[in-house]
């Protein structure tokens, strides 16, 4: 009856704005009113079963619905986006599956507010509905994942422009933000492939811009320009951009012939950037961070000896390995060990040649 009666106040309060807008100026009511949703949520599901349980996940959908319209009348009023996004989090939790219909409704609403300021928050929501729902969620990701990635595009441009303070001590706000949004962004697509969503990658919707997806993914795998010190979160992108590639050659490593955009990306960008990152002179391989980059290149180095067949692949490899400085025969052990799929020996490999391109520079 609480429930109900708090959907009916909710339902008065949207159709009038200025009413709704002095009810979130209170900010324990609203606090209070997600409160007992959530709470009452849990406490049903230990104690509720059967009808009563269908009839009040009917009764917490429809609060979910006049949430939505709620934050579409005041999308810029920062506690009702704020405890929006809480609550979308909490509903996924407990109403499963059946928020997968609200999904690409919440998502537009969100999404077309959204600023450099508030983006983190629906990457943030949209990963952690990813990582409960899964399978069930795959057609409604695929209507809207363009979107999704557009407005994180268009966000990332803001930023162009941006260098580093060049004294040392780290970068400006303003690139910390952007880094924040980008790793977020990398983040998502790892959720995808990690739950068994990468088809959504091949929806009519989201193919024709597959490409320019890769791309995306390629421009973090390099080290940003400037001088000094390369900081943790710039190694946490590479990371998770050289990990994104080896997701995606491990799961469709077999069929490359039928992915061209995905055989382009991997030829042209991703198999030189596993030796120009490392290579680079900011890159710092006595590091934490940047070892567990090389992990990731050595791992992304070995799908792509398995899947890449003749020599071609090797043939490369050795001759990046030698322009860097090392020996002939150096070259070819590597490829050997590339070859023999040992990652590990192929760390040990990579960070000598890190040092030694140190030395000849």
């Amino acid at each position: 009856e609480a429930v109900v009666s708090t959907q009916s106040t909710w339902e008065a309060v949207v159709s009038t704005q200025s009413t709704w807008e002095a009810v979130v100026s209170t900010q324990s009511t609203w606090k209070q009113w997600y409160q007992r949703r959530v709470h009452g949520k849990q406490w049903y599901q230990r104690r509720v079963h059967g009808e009563r349980m269908r009839c009040l996940s009917d009764i917490l959908k429809a609060c979910l619905q006049t949430a939505i319209k709620a934050f579409m009348a005041l999308p810029q009023h920062e506690k009702v986006r704020e405890h929006t996004v809480f609550f979308l989090h909490r509903m996924t939790q407990c109403l499963g599956n059946e928020i997968v219909s609200y999904f690409p409704q919440a998502v537009d609403a969100l999404l077309a507010n959204s600023t450099s300021d508030t983006i983190i928050r629906v990457q943030q929501l949209i990963n952690d509905i990813i990582a409960k729902i899964r399978e069930p969620l795959k057609d409604a990701l695929a209507a809207v994942l363009m979107k999704i990635f557009n407005k994180i595009f268009q966000i990332l441009k803001e930023y162009q422009g941006i260098v580093s303070t060049g004294d040392h001590s780290g970068y400006s706000h303003r690139m910390l933000e952007r880094r924040d949004i980008q790793k977020h962004y990398y983040i998502i697509i790892g959720s995808i492939l990690r739950f068994g969503l990468q088809d959504v990658f091949q929806a009519p919707t989201v193919r024709p811009h597959f490409k320019q997806i890769l791309l995306s993914i390629a421009q973090g795998c390099d080290l940003p320009p400037g001088d000094g010190f390369v900081e943790k979160g710039v190694y946490e992108i590479n990371k998770n951009a050289f990990g994104i590639f080896k997701q995606f050659v491990a799961l469709w490593g077999g069929r490359l012939a039928q992915l061209p955009a995905l055989n382009q990306v991997l030829v042209q960008c991703a198999t030189g950037k596993t030796f120009s990152c490392p290579l680079s002179p900011r890159f710092n391989p006595s590091d934490a961070t940047a070892n567990s980059v090389i992990r990731e290149i050595c791992a992304l180095q070995c799908e792509l000896a398995k899947h890449c067949q003749g020599s071609a692949y090797l043939n490369a490899v050795g001759q990046t390995i030698v322009k860097a400085g090392a020996p002939q025969a150096w070259a070819e052990e590597y490829c050997a060990l590339l070859q023999k799929g040992s990652p590990g020996a192929l760390r040990k490999r990579l960070r000598e040649l890190c040092v030694q391109a140190a030395k000849n520079r």
